[in-house]
């Protein structure tokens, strides 16, 4: 082998090797999670000029590590030199980081997985599709326990709610190797928030992280300080984890978060990204400002989005019943959908309240435990309208605490104005104060839309103009969907 190499010259590419042997050296690479073992692979690759399915995955998994619109556009020139039916692992990966869960299923077709890459695909898929406990059981039938399966075991089951389990397979993973950087990341988003930041600066210490990695460690220190209250020192970070990698997702939530803090709702959802992106916590995000935007049409067009890609699918009937119950008002009927998160326990409370519900009050009280316990700082925003909820069930006199409470720490949060002010106005029949208040929302936020509607209702009666100011101001942020059609048709819609 040796008098091969010297008689071709240190240039001479290596034989190709069989195609099961690269399939499993492959496997191996991607199974590691290390961008090391991963560019190693992708040299070899090139080198022998075989695998060129192979080749592709591995580009593809270096994007983890990466941003490379290179390798991206070498992957998508090669599928384009195949036939349709070729290259399905790769068209599927494609497809999944893309967005569209139902398209990676089509293309892999109804046969059961094979190899471990194929269970591997299909786990990421069933979380993808907010389906976490599938993707645990695809898991379960892997031959190897390598690093990247674990490493998505333990994302699986955090956001299937068994956090000790999460915890104990993540320690397991680190005792066996400290310097595996994805699993230290890990660390950092799953550590509790009083000492996510604390450890992030360890592990960036400690470790020169890759680009991606870098962004996602700044992104969860940075949402760990926004929700200690420290807003000054999480905004910069966030806007250094972006510049380093445009889709950081967790920055990007902090930066929609601070933009709605200034009461820039619309400036806030741009701050999201792309909503093909599969990111629960965004998309709560995003359905919580169409709502507060009064955006009914789009939020409905956005869920049934999700629902036509298979992306969050597990969420979306959550998502159907929060627009029905916060954002139309309407009557539920059928079962209630099964999701632990603030917001859909708010979206039961809400119901139980128009209802006429007797646990109305204890499943506010829940909701209200939730909210401010939320590690999403758009279902913690919800904590004061809840609060003014309780309020208002309690009656005057005994929820003053209630709203004194919700005034004094939420001062300057529009959508506690609104609920505060339809409170004064229908519950404590008190004109003046609920005046100011909806005059306050609308001054907080000059893009919340349905706060300019509730002021024009509220002044209806009035003899001035001060309805059609506020009505003109509504239809030029919202000119579509049901309150608007009410705006149009009549002079003084109920």
């Amino acid at each position: 082998m040796l008098l091969i190499w010297w008689l071709c010259g240190a240039g001479c590419s290596p034989a190709p090797l069989p195609e099961q042997e690269v399939a499993w050296e492959v496997a191996a690479a991607l199974g590691s999670a290390r961008q090391d073992v991963l560019l190693e692979e992708e040299e070899r690759l090139e080198d022998r000029g075989n695998g060129a399915e192979g080749l592709a995955l591995v580009r593809l998994a270096l994007l983890d590590f990466a941003p490379s619109p290179e390798r991206l556009l070498a992957v998508e020139g090669w599928l384009g030199g195949l036939a349709p039916g070729e290259g399905r692992l790769v068209r599927a990966e494609l497809a999944l980081r893309a967005g569209d869960v139902g398209r990676a299923r089509q293309l892999l077709g109804p046969s059961p997985p094979e190899t471990d890459l194929e269970r591997l695909l299909y786990a990421r898929l069933a979380a993808a599709g907010g389906e976490p406990g599938a993707g645990i059981a695809w898991l379960e039938g892997l031959t190897e326990p390598a690093a990247s399966g674990r490493l998505l075991r333990v994302r699986l089951l955090a956001a299937a709610g068994r956090g000790e389990e999460a915890q104990a397979e993540l320690r397991e993973l680190l005792r066996q190797d400290m310097d595996l950087l994805m699993a230290q990341v890990l660390r950092v988003e799953l550590a509790p928030l009083p000492v996510r930041a604390s450890l992030a600066d360890l592990v960036q210490i400690r470790y020169r992280l890759p680009t991606v990695l870098k962004a996602r460690v700044l992104g969860a220190q940075a949402q760990a300080l926004l929700l200690a209250g420290d807003t000054g020192k999480a905004v910069p970070l966030a806007e250094a984890a972006v510049r380093l990698d445009a889709e950081a997702r967790t920055a990007a939530l902090v930066l929609a978060d601070s933009e709605a803090r200034a009461g820039r709702l619309r400036r806030a959802l741009g701050m999201l990204g792309d909503p093909a992106w599969i990111d629960a916590e965004l998309q709560v995000a995003r359905l919580l400002l169409l709502l507060d935007l009064d955006r009914i049409g789009e939020a409905g067009a956005f869920i049934d989005d999700l629902d036509r890609r298979q992306a969050l699918a597990g969420l979306v009937p959550a998502f159907r019943y929060l627009i029905a119950v916060a954002g139309r008002g309407e009557a539920v009927s059928g079962p209630e959908p099964v999701w632990d998160r603030p917001v859909l326990a708010w979206a039961r409370a809400l119901h139980a309240i128009q209802a006429l519900r007797p646990g109305a009050m204890d499943a506010t009280s829940a909701a209200l435990d939730q909210a401010r316990a939320a590690a999403n700082p758009f279902e913690r925003r919800l904590t004061p309208r809840i609060q003014v909820a309780r309020a208002a069930l309690a009656g005057p006199e005994d929820g003053k605490a209630d709203l004194r409470d919700a005034i004094g720490r939420w001062p300057d949060d529009p959508g506690l104005h609104l609920a505060a002010a339809q409170l004064y106005e229908s519950g404590l029949r008190a004109r003046a104060r609920a005046a100011s208040h909806y005059q306050r929302a609308v001054a907080l936020c000059e893009d919340c839309a349905r706060a300019w509607y509730e002021l024009g209702r509220f002044y209806q009666d009035s003899p001035d103009d001060r309805t059609r100011v506020a009505w003109t101001h509504y239809l030029s942020l919202e000119p579509s969907g049901p309150r608007a059609d009410r705006v149009r048709s009549f002079e003084a819609p109920p």
